[in-house]
């Protein structure tokens, strides 16, 4: 029994289905826009005190 109707192999195209990746990148980029500017705000930096320093 061969498969000689219609479509061969060479004529499947199997393309990957993005919409669930792109709706993912979308919450997590809102995700990030929400939490970073809390957690910059919070944030206090010390910088080091110089150890060569002229009066």
């Amino acid at each position: 029994m061969s498969m000689s109707s219609g479509a061969t192999r060479s004529n499947i195209k199997a393309e990957p289905n993005v919409t669930p990746m792109i709706d993912v990148m979308l919450v997590l980029l809102i995700i990030f826009m929400l939490v970073i500017p809390s957690i910059s705000a919070g944030f206090q930096a010390v910088p080091p005190q110089g150890v060569n320093l002229k009066p």
